[in-house]
């Protein structure tokens, strides 16, 4: 199997970690397609060789994190398995979400109403309630704490939705995104909330 970004020249680390987010293996499969996306979700798709030694049920259970680095200056990847699947003759291809996809699996309570808040203080209350709730696997990462105050009302919305079509679609905020980051053999994920959208 062969990748296109390796016809490219790139070299890519390939990260394995389980629902909780630690590593459990470094795998080389062809990396077709990588996606990143301006408040909102990218994708990855990747095939593992029928042959491959490393092609361990266990690696690829849905909900286990993958974490990609490049050595072209591109930002790391991180995301979560999606269970997809398409197996061929020679390889079984896999894909992932960007780790904005663990925002969507989550949702506000009934009616959660914020009274003259910030866009800031709106998304770090609603990822610190859901994690008590559950574990998202979500940290707060830079969280933008300026700007006009809301008073905005969820019900049952799902935190993407809050952060894109919310406070950034319709409030005050201009970009959102999720960073990876291997931490002590962990993989974990940062959610980010800017004044603008800008450009690396």
């Amino acid at each position: 199997v062969f990748s296109l970004l390796e016809a490219a020249g790139v070299s890519i680390r390939f990260l394995v970690a389980d629902a909780s987010g630690r590593v459990v293996s470094e795998i080389n499969p062809a990396v077709h397609r990588v996606s990143w996306r301006w408040n909102g979700m990218g994708a990855v798709a990747f095939t593992m060789a029928l042959t491959d030694p490393k092609l361990i049920p266990e690696y690829f259970i849905e909900g286990n994190k993958v974490l990609l680095s490049f050595d072209n200056g591109l930002p790391d990847w991180g995301g979560v398995l999606t269970g997809a699947r398409d197996w061929s003759g020679s390889g079984v291809t896999f894909e992932a979400y960007s780790g904005e996809w663990l925002m969507a699996r989550r949702r506000t309570p009934r009616s959660r109403y914020f009274t003259n808040t910030q866009v800031g203080a709106i998304l770090s209350a609603l990822v610190s309630e859901a994690n008590v709730t559950y574990p998202t696997g979500l940290r707060l990462g830079s969280i933008w704490q300026g700007g006009q105050a809301h008073s905005p009302d969820y019900n049952f919305k799902s935190l993407y939705g809050v952060a894109a079509d919310s406070l950034v679609g319709n409030l005050s905020a201009g970009a959102f995104d999720v960073t990876p980051v291997l931490e002590g053999g962990s993989i974990v994920f940062y959610v980010n909330l800017y004044e603008r959208k800008g450009s690396d």
